[in-house]
């Protein structure tokens, strides 16, 4: 469903272009009235009477609704059908609609329940955990170029499947600045998910590993888990950070597009990219090292430094940190001060402007007509005291004239 925005411009009412100026909530049948501005100077015919539209609204806030605007009684439902003007259907959005996306769909994510939070999050970490396992092949039987085709994968069975991905819920800060959620609705989305997203992958990494359907590349699945925890902590923390970079701009590229294909062409080259440069993604190495782990225990290896202790404190918790900064700290909050910060500025202001159009449009002509009865009154008052002032100055004048002459004759 579209949300009716004041100040947008819709082609509405027989392909005519229209600008919302206010909407104006009908307490009776819980419908909107929605003002619009004719942009062609002319009014369309009431499906209505014009007095059954105006009978609803605060004459005293639209004082001129009869002169300059029009009202559509609407269901919530038929903003839907209200589309914005363009020559021809858009198939992508602009960068500061996408900012607008994300922080509608940020709201949305906060919004959710506990266990639905949980449950996608465990979806999201199966997704990439999958998309691990066909990367690890390509890797083994091609090279790192096709592994790094292969695993997009996952991003986009996220994104267009439906589910909670920790890296990518980091574009939620958009929506916290925004004040659309709470800190507490933003902390708690982020650790149910990143709970999700765990348990889901190393689900998968069990089922994996003790399928044998790594038994071929064994070798290379414990070799990835040791060298992902043997990263120093500022290694591993810039590699999140440029890992998740990347993946937020997917994401953020995949609230543009409207179709499937746009969908996935948007996630595919920055995956790609991050997963051909070696950096870090802390869902994906929820995979990963668990994997090296099962395997090696599963062929009776122990290899030194390779636990889950170590895979806590030198992988994610660096890893994860950085991811933060990357996606949260740089593509969400850069985005958000280009964009959505100015947009709200401008959108404020507007409405101050639009409101005191509205109300003083019509209560100065009142004002100007009262203002000038009192100057009359004020006026006539003034000349009332001031000739009769002047008519004794004058007769005065001349007595005092005729005495100094009388005095210096004599």
């Amino acid at each position: 469903m579209r949300e009716i925005k004041i100040g947008q411009t819709y082609r509405h009412f027989k392909n005519k272009d229209y600008i919302v100026l206010d909407v104006v909530k009908d307490s009776d049948d819980k419908k909107d009235l929605v003002i619009y501005e004719a942009l062609y100077g002319e009014h369309l015919k009431w499906a209505r009477p014009l007095k059954e539209f105006l009978s609803r609204v605060d004459k005293k806030k639209h004082p001129e609704a009869t002169q300059k605007y029009r009202f559509e009684e609407i269901d919530l439902a038929a903003a839907s059908s209200a589309k914005p003007t363009n020559n021809q259907e858009k198939t992508m959005l602009s960068p500061a609609e996408i900012a607008e996306s994300a922080v509608t769909i940020g709201e949305g994510k906060g919004k959710l329940k506990a266990i639905k939070m949980l449950l996608l999050g465990m979806f999201a970490g199966a997704f990439i955990a999958l998309a691990g396992v066909g990367a690890t092949f390509g890797n083994t039987y091609v090279g790192k170029l096709a592994g790094a085709c292969i695993f997009p994968a996952g991003l986009a069975m996220v994104v267009i499947a439906g589910s909670e991905l920790f890296t990518g819920n980091n574009l939620m800060i958009t929506a916290l600045f925004s004040k659309k959620i709470g800190l507490k609705e933003l902390l708690k989305n982020w650790g149910l998910v990143f709970l999700g997203n765990f348990i889901g992958s190393v689900l998968i990494a069990l089922m994996v590993v003790f399928s044998g359907a790594f038994d071929n590349v064994a070798g290379t699945v414990v070799d990835t888990a040791f060298n992902k925890v043997n990263f120093d902590f500022l290694q591993a923390f810039l590699r999140g950070v440029l890992c998740n970079f990347l993946v937020c701009i997917a994401v953020w590229m995949s609230f543009g597009a409207k179709t499937i294909g746009g969908k996935i062409a948007a996630v595919f080259f920055p995956v790609m990219l991050f997963v051909l440069c070696g950096f870090e993604h802390s869902v994906a190495n929820m995979f990963y090292i668990p994997a090296g782990i099962f395997e090696a225990a599963k062929n009776g290896v122990t290899i030194e430094g390779l636990n889950f202790g170590t895979m806590l404190v030198n992988n994610l918790l660096p890893v994860t940190l950085g991811n933060i900064v990357g996606g949260a700290g740089l593509v969400g909050c850069g985005y958000y001060l280009v964009y959505l910060k100015k947009a709200k500025e401008k959108t404020v202001k507007r409405g101050i402007e639009m409101e005191v159009s509205l109300k003083v449009s019509k209560k100065p002509a009142k004002k100007t007509v009262a203002k000038k009865v009192a100057t009359k009154k004020v006026a006539t008052k003034k000349v009332v005291a001031k000739k009769p002032a002047a008519k004794k100055t004058a007769a005065k004048k001349p007595i005092v004239k005729k005495a100094v002459a009388k005095k210096t004759k004599k």
